[in-house]
């Protein structure tokens, strides 16, 4: 939110409904005043207010169709379909001849069940709407194809909205749904390239082709496009979240917070936004700058689960391992099953020596979160550390069954040397080395006297 959409929005909020109806007695609150209120509600997600506003607007100039869609939207949002329709019934008779109402019409009818009246809304629009009515209408055939369950039909006519009205969210929104239902992912990159071929600036082309690359796992090209998106565009706040929260979970954490921080500056400052500056700050080493993060947090959500869990991971960094540990304890008290929490736990007991309640937690956390290679990780190299070899081998080979990473190989290959089982040992730190070099401080770590064994260095250096 920029700082005259936040001032904007405040202004807003400050009215209530005696305040709007005195400004309409004396005549300063016009209908596009009551609009601009409206969207700042809306977009602020104060729906209460937003629904308390409408109804009034609706009141106060019932020939105005603008409030009737604004109020019908926001019951169908409420999930109040019954109420929308009524609405609308009266907004026709009283705005004959509004497509916009109509096609709103045709969607609370396709949610409720009512698919013949919605076809027939339909057949009769398609035989008056110009041109330039084409989109719309499209959308309401996209609803209907929705409601009963034909996605490729939703999908075409989405796709033929998206067309007829390239400025319009909500055609963009329902293709993009469609594309989901139907998997043709490939075949909407096409589509919004042909878009961007024909409009570069086209920032909702650039937002959901990110989202399509996101789905084929083409992830650097849907950051990129995500950037497009909000250059295009530069008060779109979307795009610039889901890039952030993007380049968060692929580990880009420069990246993400360069775009973090542009929110802050541009808009304000949110706790996913802080949360997401502190992990990048504790990935690149700025403890400081973390903390300074999770104090605004907590000035803005004193009870938010992650702020004691990256708390928790300033205090390790620094090596405070109990106060690590009872900013630990605090987050699992608001989510006790969080396999990340426990884990973090785990290396902090282990650090302190608590070698029993280690070991537990380390199985507690593997044990709920399987497929993350970073929990086998973290446990056999506690157990390696602690000589317990055997348990250390029998661990690596039970993680086969839920997940694969070169790092598990080289602990694999040092438990085997350390086991004399060099042979063993050898042929796994050929497949780690095959699959990644970054490991190899951690290797010499533990098994120091393979930098003066020629037959492993001949081996290192074959991959490197």
């Amino acid at each position: 939110m920029s700082k005259e959409q936040k001032r904007k929005h405040n202004l807003a909020l400050a009215y209530n409904i005696d305040k709007l109806q005195d400004l309409q007695t004396s005549g300063r609150l016009t209908d596009a005043g009551l609009l601009e209120i409206l969207d700042d509600l809306r977009t602020s997600y104060h729906i209460d207010q937003a629904i308390e506003v409408a109804t009034l607007a609706v009141e106060l100039y019932p020939y105005q169709g603008d409030f009737y869609l604004y109020l019908a939207g926001l019951h169908i949002n409420d999930n109040q379909p019954q109420l929308a329709h009524a609405l609308l019934e009266k907004a026709l008779c009283l705005n004959p001849g509004m497509i916009e109402l109509e096609v709103l019409l045709v969607r609370v009818l396709a949610q409720v069940g009512a698919h013949d009246e919605a076809h027939d809304i339909l057949d009769r629009l398609s035989e008056r709407v110009y041109r330039a009515d084409w989109g719309l209408l499209y959308i309401a055939q996209a609803y209907l194809y929705q409601s009963t369950q034909n996605y490729y039909g939703m999908y075409t006519a989405a796709k033929n909205a998206v067309t007829y009205c390239p400025e319009s969210e909500e055609a963009y929104s329902l293709y993009s749904r469609a594309v989901e239902l139907t998997k043709e992912f490939q075949d909407a990159v096409t589509f919004y390239n042909e878009i961007l071929d024909e409009d570069p600036y086209a920032h909702l082309a650039w937002y959901h082709l990110a989202q399509a690359y996101a789905a084929l796992c083409n992830y650097d090209r849907a950051v990129l496009a995500y950037e497009y998106a909000f250059i295009a565009n530069p008060d779109f706040l979307q795009a610039y979240m889901d890039c952030a929260e993007l380049c968060s979970e692929l580990g880009y954490w420069r990246r993400s917070l360069f775009v973090n921080l542009d929110i802050v500056e541009r808009f304000s400052e949110t706790t996913d936004t802080l949360v997401q500056m502190a992990r990048g700050y504790l990935h690149l080493g700025m403890v400081d700058p973390a903390h300074e993060c999770l104090v605004k947090l907590a000035r803005i959500d004193r009870d938010h689960d992650e702020l004691f869990f990256l708390l928790g991971d300033c205090f390790f960094v620094q090596k405070q391992w109990g106060k690590a540990i009872l900013a630990y304890d605090k987050a699992l008290l608001t989510d006790e099953d969080n396999d990340e929490y426990i884990f973090r736990m785990a290396r902090a007991k282990a650090k302190l020596g608590k070698h029993n309640e280690a070991a537990g937690l380390f199985q507690m956390a593997i044990d709920l979160g399987p497929e993350q290679d970073q929990y086998w990780f973290g446990y056999a190299k506690f157990l390696i550390k602690n000589n317990h070899l055997q348990a250390a081998l029998e661990l690596l080979a039970e993680s086969e069954e839920y997940t694969v990473s070169p790092k598990l190989d080289y602990l694999r290959s040092i438990a085997l040397l350390r086991s004399n089982k060099r042979q063993e040992g050898l042929f796994f730190l050929s497949a780690a080395l095959e699959e990644d070099q970054g490991q190899l401080r951690l290797f010499y770590k533990y098994v120091p006297e393979a930098k003066e064994d020629q037959q492993i260095q001949s081996i290192i250096n074959y991959f490197c």
